[in-house]
C-alpha cells in the first residue's frame, strides 16, 4: 500500500502543476494580425450535431475564416443539412466525400480531402460534436502566434450527461491533465512527450506539409497522438492546452457509445504495446481500486485511508479546473476507473483480433499493421492473474496456509511453463541445445547455492525457511528452476529494450567483446528484480539473512553469475534467438507478485 501512496503522491503533483500553470485555450492574448483560417470538419452519420457545430463557428467574433464541411459517405440527413448551410452561408463549403480507399481510416481520409480544399494559412480539424465558443478561432490564433507554435491541441471540456458518461469520460481526461506536465508538450523535444485531442488541432499550414498531413498517418486510428509526435521529430513547436470554457464537447450518449469509442481507442494511447498497457493498468488498479478495498482489513486500514484521500484530492482539483461532474467523479471515482480499465482490457483483445467497427465501418486492423497476432493472450492474461492473486491473497492476510503449501510447486510450473514456450520456438535441430543449457543453468545455480548455504562464503550467511519444500541438505529442490526462469525473462527484457544488439543470426559467429555489453544488460536486469525479491522473500519465510541485513555481497555475486550465465547462453547462441513474448511478462509478473508482498504488513 507504500508504493500506491508513492505513486498517487507524484500523480497528484503532476495534477496540482497543471492545475496552476497548464496552458489555457480561454486566456486572453493579442492577435498579431488575422490570417486566413480554414475551419475543416469530418461528418459521418452526424444529423444531430453538424448543425448545431456551424452555427457555433458561424458566431465566431474572428472574421478572415471559412468553413469546409465533408459528408463523409453519410446513411442520415447530414449531406442535406450541410448543404442547406452552403447555400444560405458564403462562408461554409459542402464537400462530398469519397469512397474510402484502402490503407486508409475512414477520419484520416476524410480530413486529407479537406486538406485539399483548404486555403487558409492556418487549419483547424475538428469534430461534429464540438461546441466552439464565439472566442475560439481567436484564442487558437492568438496562441499560435504568440509562442510560434506549428502545432496547438486543445483538449475540449468535456459534456457528460448519462452515469457511464460521468464514470468514464473524465477518467480518460485524467491521464492527460494528472499524468502529463502540459508544458512539457511545448518545452520537450521527445516525441513520446507529444499529445494531441483530434476534437481541436490546428496547424500552420507550412507545419501540416512538413509532417506528411494526414496521409503521413492514414492507417492510424489515434491519428491526433501521432501527428503530434510527428511534429515533434519533425522540429516543430507543439503545444497541447486545455479547452475548458472555449471549446466543449459530448463525445458520447450511452453506455454502447462509451464501450465502443474507448475500446477503439484506449490500446491506441501507448501505440498498441502490451506491456505498457499492463504496466498502466496495473498501476491504475494499485493506486485507484485497490485502496477501496484494503480498507475494510484492519492491518492496511490506516495506509488505505491515506491512498483515497490522496485520490479524492487528485479528482476534486481535476473537477473543479476542468468542468468534470463532481460528484460522480470524487464518490464513484474507483468505480470508473474499473469501468475504464475494463473497456481498456477490452480494446486490447479487440484490436488483436481485428474485430473493431465504428460508424458502420469495420476497421481493418492489419491495414492499422496491428492484426491479430500468436501471441498467447489468454497465457497472459492467466500468468498475471496466477501471480496477482498470490500477491493480492498475502496483501490481505488470507490463504497464507495454502500459499505456504504451493510455492515450490508453482516455481517449478512456471519453469517447465516458460521451458515449453522457448521449446515450441526453437528449431528441431537447436532444442537439444537449448535443454542442455537450460538443464545445466538449474543444475549449477542449485550447486552454488548447496555451497552458498553450507559456507556462508558466497552470498553471505543465510540460511533457507520452511516455505520452499522438499529440499536437499537445506536447499530447495526448485531454486535452480527459479534461476532459469529469471535468466530466460531477464534475457527477453533486454533483447525488447536492446533489440538489434540481442538478437541475430544463431550461426553468425560473435566474439566476447560483442557479448559483454549484452550479458551486463542481461545481468543488470536480474539484480533489479533481486533488489525487490530480497525483502519480499525474508517476509515470505524463502530465507533468512544473518542479522536479517542483505549484504552487498549477494548482490555483486547475482550480477557475476547472472553475466557468467548469460554469456554462456549467448555464446551458445541459445539466447541469441528471439525468445518468446510471454517471458518478458515472467519477468513483470513476478515484480508485481513480489511488490504486492512488500505491502503486506
Amino acid at each position: 500500500m507504500l508504493i500506491s501512496i508513492v505513486l498517487l503522491t507524484m500523480v497528484l503533483a503532476v495534477t496540482l502543476f497543471n492545475a496552476a500553470t497548464a496552458p489555457m485555450l480561454k486566456k486572453n492574448l493579442n492577435l498579431q494580425d488575422r490570417p486566413r483560417v480554414s475551419v475543416l470538419i469530418p461528418a459521418r452519420d452526424e444529423e444531430a450535431n453538424i448543425g448545431t457545430c456551424i452555427e457555433g463557428f458561424l458566431s465566431q467574433d474572428y472574421d478572415n475564416f471559412e468553413i469546409h464541411v465533408l459528408d463523409d459517405q453519410s446513411t442520415d440527413r447530414t449531406r442535406t443539412i450541410i448543404e442547406k448551410f452552403d447555400e444560405q452561408h458564403p462562408k461554409v463549403q459542402a464537400i462530398d466525400g469519397k469512397p474510402l480507399p484502402a490503407r486508409w481510416m475512414g477520419k484520416n481520409w476524410a480530413c486529407h480531402q479537406l486538406s485539399e480544399h483548404a486555403n487558409g494559412e492556418i487549419l483547424i480539424f475538428t469534430d461534429a460534436d464540438n461546441r466552439p465558443a464565439p472566442n475560439a478561432i481567436t484564442h487558437t490564433v492568438a496562441y499560435m502566434q504568440k509562442l510560434e507554435l506549428g502545432l496547438l491541441s486543445a483538449f475540449p471540456e468535456k459534456v457528460t450527461v448519462t452515469l457511464t458518461e460521468k464514470l468514464v469520460v473524465p477518467v480518460v481526461d485524467m491521464f492527460v491533465y494528472a499524468g502529463l506536465p502540459l508544458w512539457l508538450t511545448y518545452f520537450s523535444r521527445f516525441p513520446s512527450l507529444a499529445a494531441a485531442s483530434g476534437l481541436w488541432i490546428a496547424f500552420t499550414r507550412d507545419a501540416y506539409q512538413r509532417v506528411g498531413g494526414h496521409q503521413a498517418v492514414s492507417n492510424q486510428i489515434v491519428e491526433d497522438v501521432e501527428l503530434s509526435r510527428l511534429a515533434k521529430k519533425n522540429g516543430i513547436r507543439i503545444l497541447t492546452a486545455a479547452g475548458t470554457r472555449v471549446v466543449s464537447c459530448r463525445m458520447y450518449h450511452s453506455f454502447s457509445e462509451v464501450w465502443n469509442g474507448f475500446s477503439k481507442n484506449l490500446f491506441g494511447l501507448v501505440r498498441y504495446k502490451t506491456m505498457p498497457l499492463f504496466i498502466l493498468s496495473l498501476g491504475l488498479w494499485t493506486m485507484c481500486v485497490l485502496p477501496y478495498m484494503t480498507v475494510w482489513f484492519a492491518s492496511l486500514r490506516e495506509l488505505s485511508i491515506a491512498a483515497i484521500v490522496v485520490n479524492i484530492a487528485i479528482r476534486m482539483v481535476l473537477a473543479l479546473k476542468y468542468s468534470h461532474p463532481f460528484w460522480t467523479s470524487v464518490i464513484l471515482h474507483p468505480f470508473g476507473v474499473l469501468l475504464t480499465l475494463i473497456i481498456g482490457i477490452n480494446s486490447f483483445f479487440q484490436v488483436k483480433r481485428g474485430r473493431l467497427q465504428w460508424k458502420g465501418r469495420q476497421i481493418d486492423m492489419q491495414v492499422n499493421g496491428r492484426g491479430w497476432v500468436t501471441q498467447p493472450l489468454l497465457k497472459i492474461g492467466a500468468l498475471y492473474l496466477l501471480l496477482g492473486a498470490g500477491g493480492l491473497w498475502h496483501l490481505l492476510g488470507v490463504f497464507q496456509g495454502v500459499m505456504h503449501v504451493l510455492a515450490s510447486p508453482i516455481m517449478f510450473g512456471l519453469a517447465v511453463w516458460l521451458f515449453y514456450e522457448c521449446w515450441r520456438l526453437y528449431p528441431r535441430h537447436e532444442r537439444p541445445k537449448f535443454a542442455i543449457v537450460s538443464i545445466s543453468v538449474i543444475v549449477v545455480s542449485f550447486g552454488i547455492e548447496w555451497l552458498g548455504v553450507q559456507t556462508g562464503q558466497i552470498f553471505g550467511v543465510y540460511v533457507y525457511g520452511q516455505t520452499l519444500r522438499p529440499s536437499i541438505d537445506g536447499v530447495p529442490i526448485s531454486i535452480g528452476c527459479a534461476w532459469f526462469v529469471m535468466l530466460i525473462a531477464s534475457t527477453a527484457v533486454a533483447q525488447k529494450i536492446a533489440p538489434k544488439s540481442c538478437r541475430g543470426e544463431v550461426t553468425s559467429p560473435i566474439g566476447l567483446g560483442d557479448l559483454t555489453p549484452i550479458a551486463f544488460l542481461v545481468a543488470l536486469l536480474m539484480v533489479c528484480f533481486d533488489l525487490l525479491m530480497e525483502p519480499a522473500a525474508m517476509k515470505l519465510d524463502y530465507w533468512t539473512w544473518m542479522d536479517s541485513h542483505i549484504p552487498a555481497q549477494n548482490y555483486l555475486v547475482w550480477f557475476g553469475l547472472g553475466f557468467i550465465f548469460a554469456t554462456i547462453g549467448l555464446q551458445t547462441g541459445v539466447l541469441r534467438r528471439p525468445l518468446p513474448q510471454i517471458a518478458i511478462h515472467f519477468y513483470f509478473a513476478q515484480l508485481a507478485y513480489f511488490g504486492l508482498v512488500l505491502q503486506a504488513p
